[in-house]
Parts: C-alpha cells; sequence; structure tokens
C-alpha cells in the first residue's frame, strides 16, 4: 500500500487518493496480452486448448530453425538500442559478457563455497563495486537479482534495523519521492512497510521539505534516487542524506539506472551530483551490474555502509532438517554466469574502457539533443544522467510514438508529463543518425495528419 503526502507538488490524482489498480482491470489487462500472444501464433484468440509438450522431441536443428523465426518477430537490434537492447556497450564488449557467461551458464552461484572460482570473481566484482562508489573501508555489498531484488534486500534490511533502532515504529514506513522506482513500492509490499510516496516540487525532484514533513514516528527509512528512472534527475541526495542523520533513519539511495556510469561519467567531466557514499547519511546503494556495468542479465549489487548494516540484511535458516540454509539476497539459486560476466567485463574493459563508453555515451546524448532540437516542435528533458526524454507542446508525442514504432522503432514513455523516453547508451553514429531520420519523416506525417494512432508512454 502507498500514500502520496504533499500539497504544492507534482503527480497524478489517482496517486493523491493512494489508489490501486482494481484487480478487474489488471485482469482485463492480462487478458488482452494474452490474446495478443495467441494472435501471433494464428490461434484464435477465444480457443482455450493450451499449447502442449510435444509427444516426440526435435532435432537441434529443427529447433534453432524456430527459435530464429521467433527472433525475427522482435524488434531488430538496431532499431532498439536506445530502448529495449540499450546498455550493451559495444559488441566487443557484448562478445566478452556472452562468452565468460557461456563458460558459467549451468553453475549455480547459491553454492559458492563448492564453486571457489565464483566466489573468487563474486568477491572481486563487489570489492570494485564498493571502490567506485566510494564506500568506507568496512563496507560491505551483495550480488543480487537485478534493481527489483535490491530494493527489496533495502526495505527488508531497514525494517530488520528499525525493530532493533525505531522500536517506535511499530507500523513502519519508508519516505519517498514520487518519481521513485515502482519497485520500490513492490518490495514494501511484500515486507509489509507502508511506502509514502512525497509528491515532487516544481523541478521534477523529490521535495525535502514535504519529506520532513512526512516523517512521523513510524518513519524508519528515506529513499531517494540517483538518477530516477522517469526523468534522468537526481534527488538531493546531500540534503537527504543531512535529514536522515537528524532524524536518525536509514536511507537508501536507489543508484540502479547510473550508478556504474556515474562514476565514469564524472572521471571524464560530466558534471555528476552527489549521491554515494561521499555524502554523509547515506546507509545503503543499489546498483545494477547489467545496466552501465554491462554485464549479463540478471546482475544487479546492493552495497552497504559497514558490515554491521549487513547483519539486518542475512536471514539465517536453521529449522528445517537439511541444515544452516543462507542466501547473499532473497533468491535461493541464482546464475553464475552473470557474475562471471560481469567480473570478466570489468576486467576487460578497465577504467579507462568504462570512460571510452562514458564519453561516447554523452556525445550520443548531445547528438540527439542537437538532431531533436533542430525539428523546431520538441523540447529536450534536462536529465542529468543515462536518460534521454523529450516532449513536444505542439504536437501529441503519443501520435509520434505510434509513427516511430510503425517504423520498427521500440518506444517508451512517460505520462507524466508526457515524453518519449530514452536509455542512452554508446551506440555507432548510423543508429543516431537513423533514429533522428525516421524522426524527421514522423514528425512531418504527425504535423500533416497522416498518423491517426496514438502510441503507448509507458514503461512495460
Amino acid at each position: 500500500m502507498s500514500t502520496v503526502h504533499g500539497k504544492e507538488t507534482t503527480g497524478s490524482e489517482s496517486a493523491k487518493e493512494g489508489k490501486a489498480v482494481p484487480w478487474p482491470l489488471l485482469k482485463g489487462w492480462l487478458e488482452q496480452e494474452e490474446q495478443k500472444v495467441r494472435r501471433r501464433k494464428g490461434i484464435d484468440p477465444n480457443d482455450a486448448a493450451r499449447h502442449r509438450l510435444p509427444e516426440h522431441g526435435t532435432p537441434w536443428n529443427g529447433v534453432r530453425s524456430q527459435l530464429e523465426a521467433l527472433r525475427k518477430e522482435d524488434t531488430a537490434e538496431s532499431h532498439g538500442r536506445l530502448t529495449v537492447y540499450s546498455l550493451k556497450g559495444s559488441r566487443e564488449v557484448q562478445e566478452v559478457c556472452e562468452q565468460a557467461h557461456r563458460m558459467f551458464f549451468s553453475q549455480n552461484a547459491l553454492f559458492t563455497p563448492y564453486l571457489p572460482s565464483v566466489a573468487r570473481m563474486e568477491h572481486e566484482v563487489l570489492e570494485m563495486a564498493l571502490e567506485l562508489l566510494h564506500s568506507p573501508s568496512d563496507g560491505a555489498a551483495n550480488i543480487t537479482s537485478g534493481g527489483s531484488e535490491s530494493l527489496y534486500c533495502a526495505v527488508h534490511a531497514a525494517r530488520e534495523w528499525a525493530k532493533v533502532h525505531r522500536p517506535q515504529a511499530t507500523a513502519p514506513e519508508i519516505i519517498a519521492p514520487y518519481s521513485v522506482h515502482a519497485a520500490l513500492e513492490k518490495g514494501c509490499d511484500l515486507m509489509g512497510v507502508r511506502l509514502v510516496r512525497v509528491r515532487l516540487g516544481t523541478d521534477y525532484r523529490g521535495d525535502v521539505g514535504a519529506m520532513r514533513k512526512a516523517v512521523t514516528k513510524n518513519t524508519i527509512a528515506l529513499v531517494g534516487s540517483a538518477p530516477c528512472w522517469p526523468y534522468g534527475l537526481y534527488d538531493d541526495i546531500p540534503a537527504l542524506g543531512h535529514l536522515a542523520s537528524s532524524e536518525g533513519l536509514w536511507f537508501h539511495v536507489d543508484g540502479c539506472l547510473g550508478g556504474y556510469l556515474a562514476p565514469f561519467a564524472e572521471a571524464v567531466g560530466h558534471p555528476v551530483p552527489p549521491w554515494d557514499f561521499r555524502v554523509p547519511g547515506v546507509t545503503s546503494i543499489s546498483a545494477d551490474l547489467h545496466k552501465y556495468g554491462y554485464a549479463a542479465k540478471p546482475c544487479s549489487s546492493i552495497l552497504w555502509r559497514n558490515g554491521d548494516l549487513r547483519e539486518f540484511h542475512y536471514q539465517l535458516i536453521v529449522d528445517w532438517p537439511a541444515g544452516p540454509y543462507l542466501s547473499p539476497g532473497l533468491t535461493g539459486s541464482r546464475p553464475a554466469g552473470s557474475v562471471a560476466s560481469a567480473w570478466a567485463v570489468m576486467n576487460f574493459l578497465g577504467q579507462d574502457g568504462y570512460e571510452r563508453l562514458a564519453r561516447r555515451q554523452l556525445a550520443v546524448g548531445r547528438r540527439l539533443k542537437e538532431g531533436i532540437e533542430s525539428l523546431g516542435v520538441y523540447s529536450v528533458w534536462p536529465s542529468e544522467l543515462a536518460v534521454f526524454a523529450f516532449g513536444s507542446e505542439e504536437l501529441d508525442v503519443q501520435h509520434v510514438v505510434a509513427g516511430m514504432s510503425a517504423r520498427g522503432w521500440f518506444m517508451m514513455g512517460n505520462p507524466e508529463p508526457p515524453l518519449v523516453h530514452l536509455t542512452l547508451d554508446a551506440v555507432p553514429d548510423e543508429v543516431v543518425e537513423a533514429f533522428l531520420s525516421d524522426l524527421a519523416a514522423v514528425t512531418e506525417d504527425v504535423r500533416a495528419g497522416r498518423i491517426g494512432e496514438r502510441g503507448k508512454l509507458t514503461y512495460t
């Protein structure tokens, strides 16, 4: 359950009332998605028959042909590199990632006591992560399956910490800006914690003053984004760190999106707001290795300011027949291939390689901004890292999304306010120029009223 606190700020009407999506609407959406799959398969959407396991197996060549045919139904990689296929770095990096993953693809990283190679790689990846995010010498970290699990781990640890350090919080609450990732709400729901989403200021960042007013005896933690997914903007992490310290609260920074880009963007001279463990008051940080760390999915990390704080993360299970059970995160089995890919890419690229990709990614953003603004009808959002978003007061960007989708581009968007949402990566010039060329043509079509369909502005 979540509510939204505050008045003179930004957010949707439904969010003000803290409404959940009614099950009939969600059920209808799920049924529509299933019907789409059935239509693509050439099956009557109303046919209730299930796909069955084949009675006899098919030789690999035949199975591979089927897989290749299925891949052709997807968005072409060249037209998804700014959204669904972003965060690859370069073809060379992906080859390293894929080969390392393949070497360990059948290993289960749950069993690192029996897999010393995986244990060593995981240890070294996490030590590099702690160094990059300026952890104190007694900092600690864990690998997780993705940003969602990292956030779940942060919520769980904060809840357990509060049982000791804020026992007055009998109905625990976490305060976060309206723009915080949706996975935080899922984590709070799973952990029995109420999420208080504080609506945004006019700059679309978390309103620190409103967050201060939202603190109650039940507050256990604050969360800020670095940057947030919808807008690519950093919340005021130093101010939130000060607030958390003064109120005796846990403070988690969600750096899942830009956590492994920011250190290298900063190193090449790009202004990055203060956000990591250099900021006093920051308790934990989530950062995705499978984003700008360029590891294979799924692979994220949760970092703790010190090892004592990580104590509240672990769950050691002993009351069952098979002996002590301890896993590094909320999941049990996890792919060793992802750990190997992170280790391989980090060693392959090194500091200078990541800086080279960061320079390229920033250059892609500048070229997109120049090309899109030259069309005269779009305003580029002042994102600070990773995200590239643009809107228009003259055109309905949902028509633009529909037109670009018809040309094969996979598009994401934000409805509040209406924005086209891209994820920047170190893509080749031809991808950028192809996107700008198609956008110019679609813009003319929308202006002329030749595109009546409206695309969706959404994350998933």
